[in-house]
């Protein structure tokens, strides 16, 4: 008997967000998708979008061709991302 394999998200740009989707540039995206696609940790890219880590050149990297996008785009946007993530921490204290 063969067993179903469970397989991942195909792509990390989602259309109908779930839980483990985050909105990155006005668009929901898979953590879970690129850390497995690129072999980082789920919790190392959380931490990223969150503020609390700096992703390294080379993962910065990663991640931006995960999400089609140019590696100077990625990090104007991530800036762009944190600072939202700052104002609404400040709004909700």
């Amino acid at each position: 008997m063969e067993q179903k394999r469970r397989q991942g998200p195909r792509n990390c740009l989602e259309i109908h967000p779930t839980h483990q989707s985050i909105k990155f540039a006005g668009r929901f995206i898979s953590l879970t998708h690129i850390s497995r696609k690129y072999h980082l940790t789920h919790g190392y890219l959380s931490r990223i979008f969150r503020g609390e880590r700096r992703p390294s050149f080379a993962y910065a990297e990663k991640i931006s061709e995960a999400l089609g996008m140019t590696l100077s785009d990625f990090l104007a946007f991530l800036e762009e991302h944190l600072a939202q993530l700052a104002e609404q921490n400040e709004k909700a204290s």
